[in-house]
């Protein structure tokens, strides 16, 4: 199985296997969706769906810490599980459009002092009961408890939820204490305000998603079954299973060749071209959208130092970065993220400038680093490692820690100088909330720039697109000069399917199967 380390460059660009040969005029990579790519990838998801058959995915990352809380995620299994079971009132289509999902309407008034929101008449939980407005607003209070905040809890702080109407079973109407016009696009990431029942008890979770929970054991398997009477069309399979016992890449693609697991999600971009000639096995390659970023505690040194972070930026060779790590599945990123939101400034472009970098380093008296990380999602080492190598031509000396994942999430997330993360495709607006404001609870890099602040609490309140375009570029401007961010790339999620999964569809949010479209897979 050597084939499943890094290729040499040389390699690479001999297999064919970059992004370049892939791209066709006028298209993207998911214009091919099941790439043919394997033998059994020419097989067309025209045939007509089967009902029945359990899926069986295998997915590393898991912890001792795996939960089924609605709110409460942390590692990439936990966001499928809460994928599975829970709805929002909104979502990100496989092409990254916010829709809507438990909610029929959505619409704030003109001055964005309130939002009226009316659920779905055909909306049910797994118990049977229907989806109503005070589990909304039981939801939403739940994500903002100040004795408990969750992931959410930022993006939900501008609601008066003290102050809610109920217009009726299904709409309410939530008053808000600051002008707020982009609460579709902040709830939209599908793992962060799921709606669950008054009642809502996360050792016997109840939602209104497409399968209902089975059973769970940490860090092993996590067990659905399909909910017959979800709003949006009950699934074709039975059910399906999480599988999270493997301890890397390697073993689950060995599950997958020996028939244990169905599928491998997010797994390394190099095995499509191990699979190039099976006739058993093909990939699904999602559109460039995973962002793994390289964060720096801004509150911390030498990371308080602007130049440093520009540093690290400047001396990126991000061509080659995403050549190396992504085996050429993935496009450059300049540190900024959002890439498919309308209001994305693609002007802002960053050049390698290792003259530069070695100035600004040597100014502030940076010569080595530690970056401690963990494998909390597919290639995230071997980046490190790259990172690495690239540093030295900076001068600076960076060395890789690799912590257990159970000893990184429980006593270093957010905790240490220098580290990496994952997130999947976010609207601009959105991510904030999520890693860049006072109280984020995914904010690991501590920043907290007055100017930034004060351009998204300006942004957030403005109802006119084009007016509020201008400020989002303002504020990736900020990110962008001083962010605390190195993002090299946007990466393509590639999964390894056996050939009789059919139907997942062609994606461009980072979520493994196709947007973990899993209510549209069949087993042929």
């Amino acid at each position: 199985m050597d084939d499943l380390r890094l290729p040499p460059i040389a390699d690479l660009a001999s297999s064919g296997a970059t992004r370049r040969t892939l791209l066709k005029a006028g298209g993207g990579l998911a214009a091919a969706g099941l790439l043919g790519l394997g033998g059994a990838s020419a097989q067309a998801d025209t045939a007509v769906p089967k009902k029945g058959g359990t899926l069986r995915v295998a997915i590393t990352g898991g912890t001792a810490g795996d939960t089924l809380d609605a709110h409460n995620t942390l590692t990439q299994p936990d966001s499928y599980r809460v994928m599975a079971m829970y709805d929002g009132l909104v979502s990100l289509s496989p092409d990254a459009q916010v829709i809507n999902k438990l909610a029929e309407s959505m619409e704030c008034d003109a001055k964005a002092m309130s939002w009226t929101i009316r659920v779905r008449s055909d909306a049910k939980f797994h118990d049977g009961r229907p989806v109503t407005a005070k589990d909304v607003a039981f939801s939403f209070n739940r994500i903002s408890d100040p004795k408990a905040p969750t992931v959410g809890a930022v993006a939900l702080a501008p609601l008066d939820l003290g102050n809610i109407q109920y217009l009726d079973d299904r709409t309410l109407r939530i008053p808000t204490k600051v002008p707020y016009a982009v609460l579709r696009d902040v709830i939209s990431c599908p793992f962060m305000a799921g709606i669950v029942p008054t009642d809502y008890d996360p050792k016997k979770p109840i939602g209104a998603g497409p399968f209902k929970f089975k059973s769970m054991t940490p860090a092993q398997q996590t067990e659905f079954t399909r909910f017959d009477e979800y709003y949006d069309g009950p699934a074709y399979l039975d059910g399906f299973i999480l599988q999270e016992q493997f301890t890397d890449n390697l073993a689950a693609y060995n599950a997958l060749q020996g028939g244990q697991v169905d599928a491998v999600a997010n797994a390394p971009a190099n095995l499509i071209r191990q699979i190039k000639n099976s006739t058993t096995l093909k990939a699904l390659l999602s559109e460039p959208a995973e962002i793994t970023p390289f964060t720096m505690r801004a509150d911390k040194p030498p990371f308080n130092d602007p130049n440093v972070r520009m540093a690290l930026r400047l001396m990126m060779d991000r061509e080659r970065f995403v050549k190396i790590t992504l085996s050429g599945y993935g496009t450059v990123a300049n540190d900024i993220y959002g890439q498919y939101d309308p209001s994305f400034d693609s002007s802002l472009v960053r050049h390698q400038d290792l003259d530069q970098a070695k100035f600004l380093l040597k100014k502030a008296g940076v010569d080595r680093l530690e970056l401690i990380t963990t494998d909390m999602a597919n290639g995230i080492i071997p980046m490190a490692e790259i990172f690495a190598q690239q540093a030295a031509k900076a001068g600076v000396k960076v060395q890789v820690t690799q912590a257990n994942n159970d000893v990184y999430s429980e006593n270093m997330y957010s905790k240490v100088p220098f580290s990496q993360d994952f997130f999947f495709y976010s609207p601009i607006m959105g991510q904030p909330p999520l890693s860049f404001l006072p109280g984020s609870f995914l904010n690991e890099t501590h920043w907290a720039d007055a100017e930034y602040l004060k351009v998204y609490d300006e942004a957030k309140g403005i109802v006119d697109f084009g007016k509020r375009t201008e400020m989002i570029h303002r504020l990736q401007q900020i990110e962008f000069e001083r962010g605390t961010w190195v993002v090299p790339s946007y990466n393509s999620v590639v999964d390894i399917l056996a050939k009789n999964v059919m139907g997942l569809p062609k994606s461009r949010t980072g979520y493994a199967l196709g947007n973990f479209s899993l209510t549209k897979a069949w087993l042929a």
